[in-house]
């Protein structure tokens, strides 16, 4: 089998692959997500096409009633959902100051590129997608145009998973479905794509919006630009032909001995874009490129439960009641009037005509009472049982989706105590709150994946860039031998106290002179020196080590509390009001002495809550104890600037009482005392 038929078999292979597992996806997930989004974005006309071509109702002339519960639940659960920029923590499980100095550099490149990528947008984009079909997804990479690790928005509909695992975790292979214009894609892969052509059209309502299938796995020729529709796949089972429709002949032909292999396919093309290694070894970490998002796991499928599904029959009937009500309510809205056959056809005329005043003559009623002549017929209103029952379905909604009416700030039934709205905002909140908890845990794996890749795919300077060139994490001592630094793994040869930082430059010239003769006496032409460890130093240095891809994942990366979960912020702040009230001021009036320390750990609780940086949190720090009086009434000097004293010369020019006249201090005023704690 020569080269051009091992590239085709390649194709064939995921080809298959990837329709089989799209196909899955349509089978329930995909389905659900269209229904879904034409009641979230649109009118809601196609459930009463569907009613007529099943013969139900078809000859009747319905109001058809749109009552969209659908988008409201995403505009009430997505505000509380959304995060803002999350303020993202790095810290070591060690104590080793290279790992202490590379957590530094990470938690503040990770604080930077929420910003300058927007992060807080595209997690926007992913939290709806999660409340309208169930899954969520954010893939991490390096974008193209700043050269960060980020992370980014990416359409469930355009993500094909293994059909074969139970569950996500267990899936062997991940594409992800990519449109770019030819040329790009041309640029991207040089060597294998110059016999590409393009198999999308650009127009966007026709391509952008359609969702890929089995049958369509290409769309029309481009109208304004030539598109290509390709998979790029993330495999842990290496090349594909390890399938069980391969035969042995065919495996015996590969070279299949990587596991973990990149490749980009574009389906009736004759060879593969690419075959690599994955970008970054993020199988180290048992990890993928995408960050899914979802709420409700099915039991025994690999795609999750949309969180709208169970309330869809809900839904339906509510858009039905609410049209039954509306054409009774047309109905019952008529005038209908009686006349009397005597009545001369003008005076029905003028009555027909319904002018706002009119002056009648009842011809042909001579004698007879007005009422007895014309009578209006009244139609029955809307029967009360249909009220009832919409009621009732719209309950129903809510208690299906936990849309519950204290998360519009309003109550049906007035509670007579704050203890009582409390319990039942507490209990209506219980679901959303876990929604929230869950957003939280995906944006800790998202910030540890960019993490990761940014261990892998950036370079010293370009961290640099980010983090500062100014910005000093210590101090080490580096050792140079025939004019070239050795890196930190090779200093760590030598000696392992070279392998670390220090905080000042005296604490390393102490080490030096220390450490520096016995180095010098097994290795006597190697020079050494203190350096500053800058980031770009720290992030050389500890990619130099043996060990350094398993450094990166040592580390714990958390998001600060209440940065995705608004109103549980404000809960934090009012629980650390209350703390700093009730403990803190206490601690302050405690004997024999003043203990700031309570105190100050009061006021971490609240510069928690408020999600203060620990580089600008203010602390209380005590005084300085003022020195004892001096014997025989005289006042030293620096009782002069005391605060609330007044001063007066006596005859002898020593200080003294006040003259006759002269203001005084209140006799109630305390004693001034010297040691009270103040702001630093």
């Amino acid at each position: 089998m020569d080269k051009t038929e091992r590239d085709e078999k390649i194709v064939q292979i995921w080809t298959g692959l990837l329709k089989s597992g799209i196909s899955l996806k349509d089978q329930r997930f995909m389905r659900d997500r269209k229904e879904i989004l034409k009641f979230y974005a649109g009118d809601h006309s196609h459930i009463y096409e569907e009613a007529s071509e099943m013969g139900w109702a078809a000859t009747e002339q319905w109001a058809q009633m749109t009552i969209n519960l659908t988008f409201e639940l995403i505009e009430i659960f997505g505000p509380i959902l959304y995060q803002n920029n999350p303020i993202r923590t790095v810290s070591t499980r060690g104590d080793s100051t290279l790992n202490e100095a590379l957590a530094q550099v990470m938690e503040t490149y990770l604080n930077y590129t929420p910003v300058e990528l927007d992060l807080k947008n595209e997690s926007r984009h992913a939290i709806n997608d999660a409340l309208i079909s169930g899954m969520g997804v954010l893939w991490t990479g390096l974008d193209r145009e700043t050269g960060l690790v980020g992370s980014f928005y990416e359409s469930v509909s355009n993500l094909v998973l293994d059909p074969d695992a139970p569950r996500l975790r267990d899936v062997w292979w991940v594409a992800r479905k990519r449109v770019e214009p030819l040329w790009l894609v041309q640029r991207h892969f040089p060597e294998t794509a110059k016999g590409l052509k393009g198999n999308r059209s650009s127009h966007l309502g026709k391509s952008m919006m359609s969702e890929p299938s089995p049958s369509s796995m290409k769309a029309p020729q481009a109208k304004t630009q030539d598109l290509v529709a390709y998979y790029e796949i993330y495999s842990k089972m290496g090349i594909g032909v390890r399938t069980k429709d391969v035969n042995d002949d065919t495996k015996d032909a590969f070279d299949d001995d990587d596991d973990f292999v990149y490749l980009a396919i574009c389906p009736d093309y004759n060879q593969p874009l690419a075959v690599e290694n994955w970008p970054a070894p993020l199988f180290l970490d048992n990890a993928w490129f995408q960050s899914t998002l979802s709420w409700h796991n099915h039991p025994d499928e690999l795609w999750p439960i949309a969180p709208l599904k169970p309330a869809m029959g809900e839904q339906k009937a509510i858009d039905f009641l609410a049209t039954f009500m509306m054409t009774k309510a047309k109905n019952a809205s008529r005038d209908v009037i009686g006349v009397d056959p005597s009545v001369d056809e003008n005076v029905c005329n003028q009555i027909a005509a319904g002018r706002d005043l009119e002056v009648v003559s009842m011809t042909g009623a001579q004698g007879r009472p007005i009422n007895e002549v014309v009578s209006f017929l009244k139609h029955p209103g809307i029967p009360p049982d249909l009220k009832e029952t919409f009621r009732m379905l719209i309950d129903l909604f809510e208690k299906r989706t936990g849309l519950q009416e204290i998360l519009y700030g309003s109550t049906r039934v007035a509670e007579r105590t704050a203890h009582a709205i409390s319990v039942k905002d507490r209990n209506s909140r219980a679901r959303i709150d876990d929604k929230a908890e869950v957003v939280e845990q995906w944006a800790g794996t998202v910030s540890r994946k960019e993490a990761l890749l940014a261990r892998f795919l950036l370079d010293p300077e370009d961290v640099e860039k980010v983090v500062g060139r100014d910005r000093i994490f210590g101090y080490k001592i580096e050792v140079v031998l025939d004019g070239e630094p050795l890196n930190m793994q090779q200093s760590r040869d030598l000696a392992e106290s070279l392998a670390q930082y220090w905080e000042t430059q005296e604490e390393a010239q102490a080490e030096l002179a220390t450490i520096g003769p016995m180095v010098q006496m097994s290795y006597p032409f190697v020079q050494m020196g203190i350096v500053p460890a800058t980031a770009a130093t720290v992030w050389r240095d500890t990619g130099s080590l043996h060990d350094a891809n398993d450094i990166v994942r040592e580390f714990n990366y958390r998001i600060e509390a209440g940065s995705a979960r608004r109103p549980d912020q404000e809960f934090r702040v009012e629980q650390a009001e209350m703390i700093l009230d009730r403990v803190g001021q206490l601690s302050l009036q405690l004997p024999p002495g003043i203990d700031v320390s309570i105190f100050n750990k009061s006021l971490d609780h609240l510069f928690d809550a408020y999600m203060v940086p620990r580089g600008r949190r203010i602390y209380l720090e005590p005084q300085a104890t003022p020195p004892p009086p001096i014997p025989g009434g005289a006042v030293p000097p620096q009782a002069e600037e005391a605060p609330g004293q007044v001063l007066y010369p006596s005859a002898e020019g020593m200080p003294g009482t006040p003259p006759m006249g002269a203001p005084s201090l209140p006799q109630a005023m305390p004693p001034v005392n010297m040691g009270a704690p103040g702001l630093v």
